[in-house]
């Protein structure tokens, strides 16, 4: 593949890293970066700091924060007024430090990044919103996709694309990318533009509804250990990790797994590279 007009990036939590090390080789052979960026989830942090030019700052910041953190949930914090789950602090402080004013004039002169959000009906109470997120992500487990399908019927939940540099500030830039990483309980509830917002991937995993018609070379970067999809077009690539990495997607206290994924998206992209049928 000499190019891509279109990245795809799909979710994964700590999983994204593995397109990072992918995008670090692959994207310093291709003539020009692509024109338009989708993500969703934790994709949506590789992909907003990749157009902004802070991918590596953010690993770096990330990598420290996550080696400071000695766990993943802390019960005691029940009694005090301090998150349970330390996950949306970690991620939260990263990307506000990471978006100011210089990122967001790079990121405005990049690609079109569209991050991909889960609005579910207006009427719901934060219970039913709890309820329908757990209930859509058991039944895509399960690979119940009908079941899921009606599940979001119910809960009216749609697709919503928003352009990253719509953003007014590197807080609603972080805002956004949360809001599509919205996974109760390791993140709270999240309110984006006055509407609710739950994690994207609860519509569509990888986020490539959007593309219409579009004709250009597009990439899609999956983060599961899986058989590649066979149904998209013929101007569609697909790359995804050649052997699984044990670990939880959410493990936000083990630095050395973040290298694992990272490194062997390295490997991975030089092994496409090498391949003939993907140049």
């Amino acid at each position: 593949m000499r190019y891509c007009e279109n990245l795809i990036l799909q979710g994964g939590g700590i999983r994204c890293l593995w397109q990072a090390g992918f995008l670090s080789v692959i994207l310093p052979c291709w003539p020009r970066p692509p024109s338009r960026v989708l993500c969703v989830s934790a994709s949506a942090a590789i992909g907003t700091t990749y157009a902004a030019g802070r991918l590596p700052d953010a690993l770096r910041a990330f990598k420290a924060a996550v080696a400071g953190n000695p766990k993943n949930i802390y019960p005691m914090n029940i009694f005090k007024r301090t998150p349970v789950f330390p996950h949306a602090a970690i991620f939260s402080t990263t990307l506000r430090d990471l978006f100011d004013t210089q990122a967001l004039k790079v990121l405005a002169s990049g690609p079109r990044v569209e991050v991909l959000v889960s609005r579910p009906a207006r009427h719901l109470s934060a219970a039913r919103l709890i309820a329908l997120m757990l209930g859509v992500g058991f039944a895509m487990r399960m690979s119940a996709g009908g079941i899921a399908s009606r599940i979001r019927r119910v809960g009216g939940m749609v697709a919503e694309y928003i352009d990253a540099a719509s953003c007014v500030d590197g807080n609603e830039l972080a805002e956004l990318v949360l809001a599509s990483s919205c996974t109760p309980p390791f993140t709270p509830l999240s309110r984006f533009r006055g509407q609710w917002a739950l994690d994207g991937e609860l519509v569509q995993s990888p986020p490539c509804a959007d593309l219409g018609g579009t004709s250009g070379p597009t990439l899609v970067l999956f983060t599961r250990c899986r058989p590649l999809p066979t149904h998209y077009p013929p101007n569609f690539v697909c790359a995804a990790p050649t052997r699984p990495i044990g670990g939880s997607a959410w493990d936000y206290t083990n630095a050395p797994l973040l290298d694992e994924f990272y490194e062997q998206g390295r490997a991975d992209a030089e092994g496409f590279l090498a391949c003939p049928a993907r140049r």
